[in-house]
């Protein structure tokens, strides 16, 4: 490709389309007892920056973890390549299939209305309020809760917990 740009014939940016054509592609593989990342090499979309370098890491199943990091972009693609919606780099990807594994959003959603409906599942009116108060003083959040007008008050929770609590 250097002599074709070069010459003018081709783009810079077809040098690192071609490049990354030489990389392979991610090998998913399925395994109901973990998730691992074998040599994982994750590269931007449209080029081929790296976001993730040769990661290599093993989750056995039911071990619950949070990505944290100060690269968004990275973090998405390794969510994305775990969840198989992410082609760009190499190396391997384990994990359980179809519904054997499950993915939460960073930030959840609890829809408008009273806290009460938004812990409860609907059609579940038999839970009383002390196991609510329980649960709420066992996370660590009776105050917050509390300071806000108690579980029954009509509130967009998601604007009034913030995202730690």
């Amino acid at each position: 490709m250097a002599p074709l740009f070069i010459r003018g014939t081709v783009e810079f940016g077809v040098i690192t389309q071609s490049a990354m054509a030489f990389v392979g592609p991610i090998d998913a593989r399925g395994d109901e007892a973990r998730v691992a990342y074998e040599g994982l090499t994750l590269l931007a979309a449209g080029n081929a920056h790296v976001l993730v370098r040769e990661l290599s890491a093993t989750i056995p199943r039911g071990t619950r973890v949070l990505i944290t990091g100060s690269n968004e972009v990275a973090k998405a693609a390794l969510f994305r390549a775990t969840a198989g919606l992410w082609e760009n780099g190499r190396g391997r990807i384990v994990r359980p299939g179809g519904d054997d594994i499950q993915f939460l959003p960073e930030r959840p959603y609890l829809p408008p209305g009273t806290l009460r409906e938004g812990l409860v599942r609907m059609g579940r009116a038999d839970v009383e309020h002390e196991r609510i108060v329980a649960v709420l003083r066992e996370l660590d959040l009776d105050g917050a809760v509390e300071r806000a007008g108690g579980p029954d008050v009509e509130r967009d929770w998601d604007d009034t917990l913030p995202l730690g609590e």
